[in-house]
């Protein structure tokens, strides 16, 4: 094909895709780079070479890159679309909401673009509005396996496990190498209670062999391994570390941390590691009930109890949680 046609960039960018679909990132930017000599630069290159980025976890690089995609071909809403799965994943949540607009004008019916809306209310904590989102879809396209992996994420996000559980089965059985379907159905599990928690972490280890590179999908399977009976150390500390090495910003690492260190009686570096988890999102309410049992380990009682209140104002909090907070009470003489 004539390096100069503008289709002469689709091979190497199929290619690529493929790639970094199987986790062959590297791989996927050297084709890239050696299209990149031989063909004119173009808006299909610049989104190939943010999709790489974006799977490595190079957001700041992907941006940059579907910038440049979308200011050289301002009718293509893929750049725009892309930007706003970025900016999602930076926790940008109005500058991901613009792209979407974007998209919307350029293409109401653009492919994800109803998903991706709801993503960004589940990002944003408005997950009930998430679920009508996927809901909304899913009525449109029954047959749709993402859109009910997203529904099964989102009732996971509800605490309604067991609807998750049995949407995300089904998926499972005609997806069972995907690292995503994995993950969904091991942290639906996951949230399942106790008992689940060996088969969750089943779940939770393939979605990590089948791709690495997700910060997210590590810090799930610490959690499992924080949660066995008897606890993984090991396991969890190992995928902790794994988590902030891809995204050093993760709240959900942090609070892993500090869930470990307080096993091992490290109540300093837990309290450290719990209050910065709180601090990157505040809104995860389930946090707080470790911060409680960190403040009780540390006989800080009146610091424990109003940690609990604040993790009691959860949708679905745990029994075990009432439990803690009214043993506080009871030890109080607050027998009311």
């Amino acid at each position: 094909m004539n390096p100069k046609h503008p289709d002469a960039v689709l091979p190497y960018a199929g290619l690529a895709g493929f790639l970094t679909e199987r986790g062959c990132a590297k791989e996927a930017q050297a084709k890239l780079e050696e299209a990149r000599k031989k063909l004119p630069d173009s808006s299909m290159m610049e989104r190939a070479l943010g999709d790489v980025a974006l799977a490595q976890g190079a957001l700041d690089v992907a941006i940059d890159h579907y910038r440049a995609a979308a200011g050289r071909d301002q009718q293509d809403p893929n750049p725009h679309f892309r930007l706003a799965v970025a900016y999602r994943r930076m926790k940008k949540i109005p500058e991901a909401q613009a792209e979407l607009a974007k998209v919307e004008a350029l293409d109401k019916e653009f492919p994800g673009l109803v998903v991706e809306r709801g993503l960004l209310f589940e990002e944003s904590g408005d997950v009930e509005q998430a679920l009508a989102q996927f809901k909304q879809a899913l009525e449109k396209s029954p047959n749709d396996l993402e859109l009910q992996l997203r529904v099964g994420f989102a009732y996971v996000s509800v605490d309604h496990a067991d609807e998750a559980v049995t949407t995300l089965r089904k998926v499972y059985e005609t997806k069972p190498d995907s690292a995503q379907v994995n993950h969904a159905l091991g942290r639906a599990l996951l949230a399942q209670g106790e008992t689940k928690v060996p088969e969750a972490l089943r779940y939770l280890k393939r979605a990590v062999e089948l791709d690495k590179t997700h910060a997210e999908y590590h810090v799930y399977l610490a959690m499992a391994a924080n949660d066995s009976m008897p606890a993984q150390l090991g396991l969890a500390r190992q995928e902790i570390e794994k988590a902030l090495e891809i995204d050093p910003a993760l709240a959900e690492a942090f609070w892993q941390r500090g869930a470990l260190s307080l096993k091992e009686s490290r109540t300093e570096d837990a309290l450290r590691d719990v209050k910065k988890a709180l601090e990157l999102r505040p809104s995860k309410l389930e946090i707080y009930a470790t911060l409680a049992e960190v403040y009780e380990a540390k006989n800080e009682n009146g610091a424990a109890i109003e940690a609990w209140r604040r993790a009691l104002t959860v949708k679905h909090p745990r029994p075990a949680w009432r439990y803690r907070y009214a043993k506080q009470m009871k030890e109080r003489g607050q027998w009311g």
